[in-house]
């Protein structure tokens, strides 16, 4: 079954930001055939008209992390990071991410990742817990209609985009331990931190 089945749904903004940021990784010719070739979720996805405050549907998100991934020639797990950060810069706009920039730390994501993402999604919950001592942040994921294994590592690249303007701390290591899709009862995410 997967995500629409189960009636899963994101915020307008989310879906304006995601069809920017495809823009601006494919090519005219690329985003037409994307559009061609793409299934109905595909096309509804990237000609909506989407209003920022508005739930929409996250059926076909997974093909649209896919197909372009193949069109760039690119490891899908891995464009589906890359995607994940550019939609939470997109969607951030500039003085949000001035903001993220000002005042996000390991400790902050940790405690307010869930209330953003509830902004964001209308399906599950995201729990933080950063270790000073070892400089380890772990972010799990758990009750969302809308898992696929290519979304789920959308939320890897968010948080690496969140880090990236973080005064003091850089990322040294990130990875994601366990998925959903694998067998695990959560989507656990694990980013080690380093002094800048």
């Amino acid at each position: 079954m997967d995500a629409g089945e189960r009636g899963a749904l994101f915020k307008g903004k989310m879906g304006s930001a995601v069809r920017k940021a495809l823009k601006r990784d494919l090519s005219p010719a690329q985003h037409a055939r994307l559009l061609e070739e793409g299934s109905p979720d595909v096309a509804r996805i990237l000609r909506e008209r989407f209003v920022a405050t508005q739930w929409y549907p996250v059926a076909g998100i997974e093909e649209l992390i896919s197909r372009p991934a193949q069109m760039l020639g690119r490891d899908p797990l891995d464009y589906a990071r890359s995607l994940g950060g550019s939609v939470v810069s997109e969607a951030a706009g500039t003085v949000g991410r001035t903001v993220m920039s000002l005042f996000a730390t390991p400790q902050r994501v940790a405690k307010h990742f869930d209330s953003i993402w509830q902004q964001a999604y209308d399906s599950g919950h995201v729990e933080g817990a950063y270790d000073e001592a070892r400089g380890v942040l772990v972010v799990e994921r758990s009750d969302w209609a809308g898992h696929g294994p290519l979304l789920c590592m959308t939320l890897l690249g968010t948080i690496l985009a969140i880090s990236d303007g973080m005064n003091g701390h850089r990322v040294a290591a990130a990875t994601r331990t366990a998925c959903i899709s694998e067998g695990a009862p959560r989507c656990r995410f694990e980013l080690r931190y380093a002094p800048k």
